[in-house]
């Protein structure tokens, strides 16, 4: 696409021209997601989204628009204006399919490995608009995600969350403590910053678990991290364990199977979710592990190794 072509469709959304009809359909659909994500953080049903074409495309009294073309133009607004993109999520994988793929895995080190490498290339191979269900994710320019910016961004949201203590406790802005406007207090809030680090926290002890790991075996080591698991709220996220977890499965961050046993009774074991995978990617992970270990460069393909053979079909 021209500069002058991406020029005219982006004043078009932005000014409401009617000269292109199919752009001003996308905006009112980008509306629609930027909305969901706002209050539910959700995923967001192929059915809904044709259905709010729909009723944009009456109301703008425009002849039909093939979905993959509002698909790119929802696209294109969405990555030009906000930084965003509209993700395609492929078909939940079945017990079956799971159960069997694993046994695959663990009789097959070199496939995993090849895995690891190329996820990012096959997560972008999957045909997005053909897809049933959809998320947004962040597409930030790349000057905005180097290391620099990422350690600038901890430090100051380190530093935000300790003036929140006083005494030993931790105080909110209503308890007295001002808003002083400055750049920590922009970046983030509380809430999302502890969201994270007990999500990261989750997520990776699910992953070195080979991608399989029962509730009860979940719990203590969540404990071990001081984040209480006898039903009382976490701090500051305001809500127990339980809640999290169903939040957690809810938007897909983990998968949760559950069976009976006739000697055990009801199983609950948890895996890598859809959100995960795409938000996620396996370099991702290669990198956390590497800066949380302080393993350097030259010692990573070794790191890139132990990680497949640890990390079950995450990321198939």
């Amino acid at each position: 696409m021209s500069d002058d072509s991406s020029n005219s469709r982006s004043n078009s959304f932005l000014v409401g021209l009617p000269g292109d009809k199919s752009m001003v359909v996308a905006g009112q659909a980008v509306r629609f997601i930027l909305s969901s994500i706002e209050s539910q953080n959700t995923i967001i049903s192929r059915a809904k989204l044709v259905s709010i074409l729909g009723d944009a495309r009456k109301e703008q009294n425009c002849s039909r628009i093939p979905f993959s073309k509002s698909f790119e133009e929802i696209n294109f607004i969405l990555q030009d204006t906000y930084g965003m993109r509209l993700y395609g999520l492929p078909n939940k994988k079945s017990n079956n399919s799971t159960s069997t793929q694993n046994n695959k895995n663990n009789n097959d080190q070199k496939k995993n490995i090849n895995l690891v490498e190329n996820t990012i290339n096959e997560s972008n191979s999957i045909e997005h608009s053909k897809c049933n269900q959809f998320i947004v994710l962040d597409e930030l320019s790349e000057t905005s995600k180097t290391p620099k910016f990422q350690e600038l961004l901890m430090t100051q949201t380190q530093d935000m969350y300790e003036e929140s203590i006083i005494n030993g406790e931790y105080v909110t802005e209503d308890m007295g403590i001002e808003n002083d406007g400055t750049f920590e207090t922009s970046l983030s809030n509380d809430k999302d910053v502890v969201f994270k680090g007990v999500l990261t926290i989750i997520l990776s002890i699910v992953f070195y678990s080979k991608n399989t790991l029962l509730h009860n075996e979940l719990l203590p080591l969540l404990e071990r991290f001081g984040i209480p698991v006898d039903g009382t709220q976490i701090p500051i996220l305001d809500c127990n364990i339980d809640d999290l977890l169903k939040t957690l499965e809810r938007r897909e961050y983990l998968a949760k199977t559950v069976e009976n046993s006739s000697t055990e009774g009801e199983l609950i074991t948890y895996s890598i979710g859809r959100r995960t995978r795409a938000e996620f990617p396996a370099d991702a992970l290669i990198r956390l592990t590497q800066q949380v270990l302080d393993i350097e460069d030259t010692e990573a393909s070794q790191l890139r190794d132990e990680i497949s053979n640890s990390i079950g079909d995450a990321y198939l």
